[in-house]
């Protein structure tokens, strides 16, 4: 049995994490029968596993802010209840937790950057011999809602069943998750049943994404106006998406189904005059017409790709300094992986326009034909 306690760190530098926290009673009664009351626990500033990243490059034309945070964090109150038993074998007990006002945020400079932020939320849990319950009801304030209901049988051969709705009208966090994306501007909505047994789950639902605007740092592109739909029934896939950049468009559509644990399908790609990279030393429009039929890791790609326009400069390189001959590089070693489980097989035509011109090294001119 313990009484309230409280501990924090001592002061950190900026973009460190400190950590606070203000714990309730605790209290074990025996090894068949535990109960536990947390009256509160505040957490502060404490990190996220695995969110550090470094910093991105922001490509000419891209505002400074594309940059991905290195630090994400979590601040949160808490308070609630458990108690656990047992009878034999058979476990039983329940849990009931408030959540008052938490967030999601990262540190720029000497600012706190809020991410994801909640109004409140509750988390029930009932455990009995039979199954394991769970509800979630977060509200996230004007930025939408996550709501699940979930059982989950101790059994692996019993039925499962449950519903998970989300709506995301702010999606600031996804560039922390995905170091792809620099900034979103968009909204997301969710709403899935699950059902089928414990050992051959079900899903079925649909997730929609509308984004005015992705940019991709790492390309030097913004997609505007893009729009992605998945649709789940069963062991089966549906997407349809499309997207802007430049003056053109790419559309992508596919089916997938998946046999024994493996994917089979085709997915398609086309596009006109899409905007494919845009950086200082080189941008390309592009016209893609492929077809990507996935059948277990096999993955072929066949098609055209027209590139109607495009500008190569390539980088002077001549001008550089060289490195110190007894340079040494510190680090750990960049070793192999093996092979990929991916096999993937291209019979692919790319025809260069008139308007794709090279500058650089000497050379001036366009590059025109087919490979």
């Amino acid at each position: 049995k313990g009484t309230s306690t409280r501990s924090q760190s001592s002061r950190s530098p900026p973009g460190s994490c400190t950590r606070q926290m203000l714990v309730g009673s605790l209290k074990l009664v025996n090894i068949r029968n535990a109960s536990a009351r947390v009256s509160s626990v505040t957490t502060r500033a404490l990190p996220i596993p695995g969110s550090a990243s470094s910093p991105r490059r922001s490509p000419s034309g891209l505002n400074s802010s594309t940059t991905v945070a290195a630090d994400l964090r979590y601040d949160a109150t808490t308070s609630g209840n458990a108690h656990v038993a047992s009878a034999g074998v058979a476990w039983s007990g329940n849990a009931n937790l408030q959540l008052s006002e938490g967030r999601v945020l990262t540190r720029e400079s000497a600012t706190d950057n809020v991410l994801l932020g909640y109004q409140s939320g509750q988390l029930q849990a009932e455990l009995n011999p039979d199954q394991i319950n769970a509800q979630i009801n977060i509200d996230l304030r004007d930025d939408g809602e996550i709501k699940a209901d979930i059982t989950m049988p101790t059994a692996a051969d019993q039925e499962l069943a449950g519903t998970v709705k989300a709506r995301l009208e702010n999606l600031s966090i996804a560039p922390a998750l995905l170091p792809e994306i620099g900034r979103i501007d968009g909204r997301m909505q969710a709403d899935l049943t699950l059902a089928g047994r414990r050992n051959a789950p079900n899903l079925s639902g649909g997730i929609g994404l509308e984004a005015a605007e992705i940019v991709l740092p790492d390309l030097g592109i913004t997609l505007e106006d893009a729009n992605v739909d998945l649709e789940t029934t069963g062991n089966k896939l549906r997407f349809d998406g499309s997207a802007k950049s430049g003056d053109g468009q790419v559309e992508l559509t596919g089916d997938l189904q998946w046999q024994q644990g493996q994917p089979e399908g085709q997915l398609s790609i086309n596009g006109e005059r899409f905007r494919a990279m845009s950086l200082p030393e080189i941008w390309i429009d592009a016209s893609p017409a492929l077809t990507l039929a996935v059948d277990g890791s096999d993955i072929d790609v066949a098609g055209e790709i027209e590139i109607p326009a495009a500008r190569i400069t390539p980088i002077d390189f001549r001008t550089g300094v060289s490195t110190s001959p007894d340079e040494e590089i510190i680090g750990p070693a960049t070793t192999s992986e093996g092979d990929s489980t991916w096999q993937l097989k291209a019979d692919l035509q790319v025809t260069s326009g008139e308007d794709v011109q090279i500058k650089g090294y000497g050379l001036e001119g366009n590059l025109v034909g087919t490979v």
